[in-house]
């Protein structure tokens, strides 16, 4: 005999199994709709304004700073025609030739072609921003040999039990002079440096290794740098020079009577800087101990992990005199 339930059931089941793609594909759909109305309603309504910030800038090199005011609005009106929204200005060494042309940097004649940039870039709704010197990095003919991109000067002298230093040292660019003897114990001699460079001292028994520290300027010069731009960079790890930097910008913006760049920043690190006049002191300060004390570990000598831990502390010190106390000085007073 036919089972006409098990027939009746598997048909009621085919109905189920045929309206379920259906119901998926309806769910499917609606759900789209309202994604994407959703999203339409959030452009529509929360895209924000094209203002110059949204639009691409470019640099701007300035060849020479030989720049008229016609030439000037003639580009800035190419630019805001061609999308942009703003410029970076960048003063760089000029075309052979244009000689004639230049304007030095930071001159009156120099503000006042940047006072008409940004007078112009304001009536095209463009932004200007400039850097903080010429080419790069920061530097120009104000840095003096103090303030300069600076090298450590690291020398090592050998000493036997009783003997004296046979060596002179100038007591006014010694940072550091500090004696180290196979048994462990250290004594610092820097306040011990008589005025004709000797040394009062006279090493105890066992050998001694005395380390004398200074520093030099790398001979890190400007790159690329403009007319009146020229000069040694800055030591960014010695927030004096920084200080002193500014100097000369301050002066030529105290007589600048237009409206001010958008922004002053720094395009590029190029320092080769790894020393500063107060780096122990900072040391100290920062880190609770004197590095005068570790000199054969921050130059390489003795344990795996002290040598690591202290260089470590070095480079942190370092790292946090730039963004401290040079950078800090430099965004405070733009």
């Amino acid at each position: 005999m036919k089972d006409t339930s098990r027939d009746r059931h598997r048909g009621r089941l085919n109905g189920v199994n045929r309206m379920v793609p259906l119901l998926v594909v309806l769910a499917s759909a609606s759900l789209l709709f309202a994604i994407h109305g959703a999203r339409a309603a959030e452009t529509s309504t929360t895209w924000p304004e094209m203002t110059a910030e949204y639009r691409p800038w470019t640099y701007w090199w300035w060849m020479g700073s030989a720049v008229d005011e016609a030439n000037l609005t003639r580009q800035l009106e190419a630019y805001q025609a061609a999308g942009l929204g703003g410029v970076h200005i960048v003063p760089i060494y000029g075309a052979k030739g244009y000689e004639d042309r230049f304007i030095d940097y930071l001159s009156p004649t120099w503000m006042d072609r940047l006072r008409h940039t940004v007078v112009e870039a304001g009536r095209l709704g463009l932004g200007v921003d400039m850097t903080t010197g010429t080419g790069w990095n920061f530097g120009g003919p104000t840095v003096t040999a103090n303030d300069a991109d600076a090298a450590v000067v690291h020398n090592v002298y050998q000493v036997a039990g009783g003997q004296t230093l046979g060596t002179t040292f100038n007591p006014v660019s010694t940072q550091a002079l500090v004696a180290y003897s196979d048994a462990g114990a250290v004594v610092e001699l820097t306040s011990l440096i008589r005025p004709d460079g000797s040394v009062n001292w006279s090493a105890p028994s066992g050998s001694w290794n005395v380390h004398h520290v200074s520093q030099k300027f790398s001979g890190r010069k400007v790159k690329r740098a403009a007319p009146g731009g020229a000069g040694s960079m800055i030591n960014p790890f010695f927030g004096t020079a920084m200080t002193n930097y500014l100097v000369r910008f301050e002066d030529a913006f105290a007589g600048y009577n237009g409206p001010m760049p958008r922004a002053m920043y720094c395009d590029s690190y190029e320092y080769t800087s790894n020393w500063s006049p107060d780096l122990f002191d900072e040391f100290e300060q920062r880190r609770g101990y004197r590095l005068e004390t570790q000199l054969p570990a921050l130059f390489g000598t003795g344990s795996t992990d002290t040598v690591a831990r202290v260089k470590s502390d070095y480079r942190r010190t370092i790292s946090e005199i730039m963004t401290d106390n040079s950078i800090a000085t430099w965004t405070t007073w733009v």
